[in-house]
């Protein structure tokens, strides 16, 4: 499956990196999230998307944190999606973020290369084009994920007052993570690959050892918490404890003793957060019986309250944008 390519405007994306973590991870292969060398295998499944695609005349490969690429692989792809490409589509074909070494493969291969192809520095290609096209209609990858997720959350929103259960607040939206894990699955996968990249530089690429036993462990407390953290201990190599439905603050639970584990550090993984109430007691839970938080992540997060050091999400809602989706938290005074 391919989880990163993202249409815009005629144009498709796909982050190499992210589709190799996912089919490995997929395969049961051990690799790091920041895995730096593209195998054949994902070169083909790449390719094979390219060639079935008949709607985008643009294809953008974004290279990023890609270091080498399998021998003959990358020769292989360009050689065929460019010959097919201009005589069957004329889709025109832009490498983002490579590196030149990777670059010089592709020279020695005679392609038609365009002459504005744009020098980032010595080591990269910001963009190299094997086409003639305006580099500055092209966005990267993180910049067409921003506007895709923007776009894609606001048709899964549901627009009616709800009362947060764990909270005497009542919310005067709902974004329906589960709708979007079901009707939208490749681009839920890929917000998930962008979360646990996020895990992987705040938390976990600190210089600690690559034992297991150095590692966070994953802690979720709801369903669609459970998928999310499934998945990210997957891609990061993470253990994984879960909590059966955190409930409202005057719940009391008296079975935990022998799971969380004393010295040990835990992120708490949600799918939305709002005010937190989930998050602060499952933190509690943790500290009480010995365990460390370390903190929250979520694929979004309402930026109601403070503080935001300990945090990571894919997608922020914050008084800049919170325009577009209406979300306002409500108390019986407003109602």
């Amino acid at each position: 499956m391919i989880i990163s390519k993202i249409a815009n405007n005629g144009i498709a994306y796909y982050c190499l990196q992210a589709e190799a973590a996912y089919f490995h991870s997929e395969n049961d292969v051990r690799i790091k999230i920041d895995e730096s060398s593209l195998p054949k295998s994902v070169i083909d499944l790449v390719c094979n998307d390219i060639l079935s695609d008949t709607s985008s005349m643009a294809i953008v490969l974004d290279f990023e944190g890609i270091e080498n690429v399998q021998v003959n692989a990358l020769d292989d792809a360009v050689v065929k999606v460019s010959d097919l490409c201009d005589r069957i589509k004329g889709k025109r074909i832009i490498l983002a973020n490579v590196k030149s070494n990777i670059i010089e493969q592709v020279k020695s291969l005679s392609l038609r290369v365009s002459d504005n192809s744009k020098f980032l520095n010595q080591n990269y290609y910001d963009y190299f084009l094997l086409c003639d096209i305006d580099h500055n209609k092209l966005l990267n990858c993180k910049e067409v994920f921003d506007v895709t997720i923007t776009d894609k959350l606001k048709c899964y929103i549901e627009k009616e007052r709800m009362e947060n259960h764990s909270s005497s607040v009542y919310l005067s939206a709902y974004i329906d993570i589960k709708k979007l894990i079901t009707l939208d699955k490749a681009f839920f996968l890929y917000c998930v690959y962008r979360l646990a990249r996020k895990v992987w530089v705040k938390w976990i690429n600190e210089g600690r050892g690559e034992k297991s036993m150095d590692k966070p462990i994953l802690i979720c407390q709801s369903l669609n918490g459970s998928f999310i953290a499934s998945i990210l201990s997957s891609l990061l190599d993470l253990d994984l404890f879960i909590i059966d439905s955190i409930g409202p603050i005057n719940k009391l639970y008296r079975s935990l003793g022998a799971t969380i584990k004393p010295g040990k550090e835990y992120i708490v993984v949600s799918d939305v957060v709002c005010l937190g109430t989930e998050v602060k007691i499952t933190k509690n839970i943790i500290e009480y019986l010995g365990g460390i938080y370390k903190g929250n992540i979520s694929i979004v997060r309402v930026k109601s309250i403070r503080p935001y050091n300990n945090i990571e999400s894919v997608f922020y809602i914050t008084k800049d944008n919170n325009e577009e989706f209406d979300y306002r938290i409500i108390t019986p005074l407003d109602k």
